[in-house]
């Protein structure tokens, strides 16, 4: 999942942006894993860990999907989608 997040966020983010956004998904996984963490311990008692994971499960391929339209809508906007990324300089 972490791969997913991160290639959308190197592909529809600036230089200048890629910093603070990288900053805050840092904060926010660590934050929501922690969270998670302790709220998945109640709803396993209530509904058992099987249901858990499939719910899990089912949430992780969703949002698997979504991003792949985007990137996919993102990409078809432009006819070189490669070209945004700056080419090194060669050295004298």
């Amino acid at each position: 999942m972490l791969s997913t997040y991160n290639k959308l966020l190197m592909e529809l983010s600036n230089s200048t942006e890629k910093a603070a956004f990288y900053a805050f998904e840092g904060m926010l996984s660590t934050m929501l894993g922690t969270i998670v963490g302790i709220i998945s311990r109640y709803l396993a008692d209530l509904f058992g860990p099987r249901n858990i994971f499939i719910l899990s499960a089912s949430i992780a391929i969703t949002v698997t999907i979504y991003t792949r339209i985007i990137l996919m809508r993102e990409s078809s906007f432009s006819e070189h989608p490669q070209t945004h990324y700056k080419k090194p300089i060669p050295r004298k």
